[in-house]
């Protein structure tokens, strides 16, 4: 579904993506691990269409290199990314439209698609009418989370949900993804916390200054010494 081969950003002239390769197949939950700075968000925001890069990103058979962002929107991939695109004097219901018009939706699949959104996230449904700058650091992830789900995503790319999040409000946002992944919508997770993230995914890549340090099952991942090494330093 996804191919990202060689890819290479740099902001600044300064590089922080290097010969960066990584798929991602029909379906499948691929969770991006590394600590901060690791490259995580730019690797979503190259595919995404948000920065320049160099290298070859193909989703579905199709060159992404030079596509707007809007496009690759309709092209079935969303970006999940946390704040960034909520209106925050809008209501919950507003901004919800709004990621439902990237795909240019009809008003009944609209409202299809907001029963499903409320199913996962009824605090949503509660608070429809509130603008989205009441909400609280938790509720407003989930509205960005939802409002990504409306663009009826192929594949959905989400960036680190559990940051600042509660436990119980962490649980109920990867609970959505997993539910998203069993109706068939490929997941693209960063994330630092790996307890959290190993049980939901197939496959992991582990990021270190913007290198894949590591890849495989999480099984794999779980008992190999770069993990530790990117997450608590390098071993003498």
């Amino acid at each position: 579904m996804l191919e990202v081969r060689d890819l290479r950003v740099a902001y600044g002239g300064l590089p922080v993506l290097h010969d960066l390769s990584l798929d991602i197949g029909e379906g499948e939950f691929v969770a991006l691990l590394g600590r901060n700075g690791a490259g995580k968000t730019t690797t979503m925001r190259a595919i995404a269409g948000l920065v320049p890069f160099r290298g070859a990103i193909t989703f579905e058979g199709q060159a992404l290199g030079g596509v707007p962002a809007h496009k690759i929107v309709r092209l079935g991939v969303a970006f999940a990314q946390e704040g960034k695109q909520l209106f925050t004097e809008l209501s919950v219901q507003d901004n919800l439209t709004l990621g439902a018009y990237a795909q240019r939706s009809r008003r009944q699949q609209v409202r299809s698609d907001l029963e499903r959104v409320f199913d996962l996230f009824p605090v949503l449904e509660r608070k429809l009418r509130d603008p989205a700058e009441t909400l609280s650091g938790g509720e407003q992830q989930m509205l960005v989370l939802a409002q990504a789900m409306m663009a009826h995503p192929r594949l959905l790319m989400v960036d680190e949900p559990s940051q600042g999040l509660a436990p119980a409000l962490v649980n109920e946002v990867l609970g959505a993804l997993t539910a998203l992944r069993a109706e068939g919508t490929a997941i693209l997770l960063a994330e630092q916390v790996v307890d959290k993230t190993l049980p939901i995914c197939d496959r992991l890549y582990v990021l270190d200054l913007g290198r894949v340090v590591l890849e495989g099952s999480p099984a794999e991942v779980a008992e190999h010494r770069a993990l530790r090494e990117v997450y608590i330093g390098h071993e003498a």
